[in-house]
Parts: structure tokens; C-alpha cells; sequence
């Protein structure tokens, strides 16, 4: 069970253009090469993604906003989380990441082991992320990697049934219930009533029995068999604050009709010192590639932010036009291997060689006298007066 839900949360990855960009807004503070920079973001996920896609954590334009301007969709839910830009790619490679899991593990117990969860609005704090960047400008190259920490408390965990769907009536009522509640991505089911999930660890819920109530959870997961990661911090907090619990029941709302939500009854083994078990608890989090190892992604995305080549591009998509609507017999790759030998880069030249780069022709050289006359320098193609001087 452990690993399946390791293997769900490994699909978890921001949208690749909007990283980059987002690296891009916060690389220029740069003033060392050491410096890390350290910036609060949201990302958001959603439990009605089509099961042919892979769940997503999304960090889109407003990642850097306020949590009160995210988007509040129904089923949509905002995390918040941290971005760690690094200056150098050494920097970023050698980053101790075993030690950032464990900071970020450390502080799902701060939160955990502590009375926030009494607060219905602290809940989203029990599913936070850590991306890890770094930028290279000059060639748009981006290297990133996202860390979900997810504890790994309680131990043993063991289904004492199997995975089942819930039937059309309970699913319709839990779309309520989730409305009920402003969309939040937890609540507690009892008895057919619900409530904030707050009251299962405050003095209402003390003497409540394992039996007795069913938490329900928003479930990214795109997988109709397999719970979405943020069960697991859930399920450590419930074994955390529940130490007369040794098993639960779960619901993992899905708002997609065809991935229905799925019923869970988790159990788990009590070990003699309860204390010490939480304290050496361990984490996962770091996403997996897509080949399934334990690596960074690294993103070419010079096609996209490269000037020069988004010239090119222009270029070839012209000549391609007039291919398919003129000359469909023209040869376009006779042009890019021509060799052109230019006599003078005067004005004459200047014009002929811009003409021959519409063309597609790629390689061009100049011979001038190394001084270009000032007689007509209106008639010049080149940006500025300077430009002359260096031919």
C-alpha cells in the first residue's frame, strides 16, 4: 500500500513553461553565487482530472499572489508551499536534499503535533510542496525538482477490506457536502451528518470511536484503485492525535463521473513506545523521472524563449507557406546550404544579405575595404550608427 502511493505521487509536476517563467521573475535578484533564494508559493490540484492524465500539482501564473486570489473552483485546492532557486548548477546539484526532507518532515510534525488542526482553515497545511530550481539564462536551460514530503507514520499499514466504490446516492452527497463547506478539501462524515473535520481532534471529538465517522478527503489521484498523496499526512495525523485508533475509514471524493470516489478502511499496528515512533518517523516526497528514477527534470526551452531562434522559426514557417501555397516544387534545403560571398556590407550589401536570410540561406561572408562610408547613412539597414565601425 506504502508503495502505491508513492508510485501515484511521482506524476506530480508543474507545468513546465510556467515554471521556467516563474524562475525567470525571481533569478535577477541574484547578488552572490551561493545565494539561495527563498520564496513562498501556491500551486493548487484538483479532483476531477481525467483518468487517461496524470494528477497534478499545478503552479500556474498567480503562483506568487496572495492565497486569497487563487482560484477557489469547486474541487480545485490551494497548497502552499516553497520555491528554492539556486544560482548555479553545482549549487543545485550538490543541494543536501536528504536534509530538506527531513526539514520539511519536521515541520509536518510542528504542524501535526501541534493544536493548528483544532482550526478547520490549517488543514491545508498538511499538504505542502518544495521545488528546487535553477535557471540558466543565457541558454533558457532549466533544471527542477519538486519535493511532496509525505511521513511515513503510522507503520504497517494493512486495508482490513477491500478498495470499494461508493454507490450514486453517497456520491451525490458528498458533492453537497463539499459545497457545504466552501469546497474544503477535508471533512468529517458521521451518522449522516457531516462537520469540519477541525472537531475530529478537538475536545468534540475526543471520545468519538474509530467506528463511528468516516473522513473524507478532495483526491487527486487519477487512478481508480489508488488514493491521491494527500492521505498519507492525513492518516498521520488521525494515528498521531487517535492513539486509541488502530484502524480508520476514508473517502476519497472524486468529482470526476467517470472515476467514481473509491471507500478505504486503513489499519495499522500501535507500537509499545508511541513517542518514539513518531520522532524517528521517516518521510518520502521526491518525485520520480519519467523513467522511474530518483533525478531532476531538466527542461531545453531555448525553442520557446530564444529570440534568435524564434527568428528562425518565423523564417522556416514563411518559407514553408510558400511551398504549400506557391511553389510546391521549390527546394527549401538547397537555400540553407547555400554559401554566399558578399563584396561590400555597405548599404547595397546590407540589403542583399537580409534579403537572402528570408530566403533561408544561412551562411553569409562579408569582405569590405574595413571602413564604411557616412555619405548616406539613412539609407543603412543597421540599428545604429555605431554598428559600421565594428564590420
Amino acid at each position: 500500500m506504502n508503495g502505491s502511493w508513492t508510485r501515484h505521487r511521482r506524476a506530480h509536476s508543474p507545468p513546465t513553461a510556467t515554471v521556467c517563467q516563474l524562475v525567470t521573475m525571481l533569478t535577477p535578484h541574484y547578488c552572490c553565487p551561493t545565494q539561495i533564494i527563498r520564496h513562498v508559493a501556491f500551486a493548487t490540484y484538483c479532483n476531477f482530472d481525467q483518468e487517461s492524465s496524470s494528477s497534478r500539482l499545478s503552479l500556474s501564473y498567480d503562483a506568487f499572489c496572495k492565497e486569497s486570489a487563487l482560484s477557489n473552483a469547486a474541487g480545485v485546492t490551494a497548497v502552499s508551499g516553497r520555491m528554492l532557486v539556486l544560482n548555479t548548477l553545482v549549487s543545485f546539484k550538490t543541494l543536501d536534499r536528504k536534509r530538506l526532507l527531513a526539514d520539511c518532515s519536521d515541520e509536518l510534525k510542528r504542524v501535526i503535533s501541534s493544536d493548528l488542526l483544532k482550526d478547520q482553515n490549517n488543514f491545508s497545511l498538511l499538504t505542502t510542496f518544495c521545488l528546487t530550481l535553477f535557471a540558466d539564462l543565457k541558454h533558457f536551460h532549466y533544471w527542477y525538482w519538486n519535493c511532496v514530503p509525505a511521513l511515513l507514520y503510522p507503520h504497517n499499514l494493512k486495508m482490513i477490506s477491500e478498495v470499494s466504490e461508493v454507490d450514486d446516492t453517497m456520491e451525490k452527497n458528498l458533492h453537497d457536502m463539499s459545497r457545504k463547506f466552501g469546497g474544503s478539501p477535508f471533512f468529517l462524515l458521521g451518522f449522516g451528518e457531516c462537520a469540519p473535520l477541525s472537531q475530529l481532534f478537538g475536545a468534540q471529538g475526543a471520545d468519538l470511536d474509530a467506528s463511528e465517522v468516516t473522513i473524507v478527503f478532495s483526491d487527486p489521484s487519477t487512478h481508480a484503485g489508488v488514493p491521491g498523496w494527500p492521505l498519507r499526512n492525513l492518516l498521520a495525523a488521525v494515528a498521531y492525535h487517535k492513539r486509541s485508533w488502530c484502524r480508520a475509514r476514508f473517502i476519497a471524493h472524486r468529482a470526476n463521473p467517470s472515476l467514481p470516489s473509491i471507500f478505504l478502511h486503513i489499519g495499522w499496528t500501535r507500537c509499545a513506545n508511541e513517542e518514539d515512533e513518531w520522532i524517528g518517523a521517516g518521510a518520502v516526497g521526491w518525485e520520480r523521472s519519467q523513467e522511474g528514477t530518483l533525478e531532476p527534470t531538466f527542461v531545453d526551452m531555448s525553442s520557446s524563449f530564444d529570440p534568435v531562434k524564434l527568428v528562425d522559426e518565423g523564417v522556416r514557417l514563411n518559407l514553408s507557406l510558400i511551398r504549400w501555397r506557391l511553389v510546391p516544387e521549390i527546394d527549401l534545403q538547397r537555400f540553407s546550404n547555400l554559401h554566399c560571398l558578399i563584396l561590400g556590407s555597405g548599404t547595397l550589401g546590407c540589403n542583399v544579405a537580409r534579403g537572402l536570410l528570408a530566403w533561408g540561406v544561412r551562411h553569409i561572408v562579408f569582405v569590405d575595404s574595413a571602413h564604411v562610408s557616412y555619405s548616406n547613412p539613412v539609407s543603412w539597414v543597421m540599428p545604429s550608427v555605431e554598428q559600421p565601425r565594428r564590420l
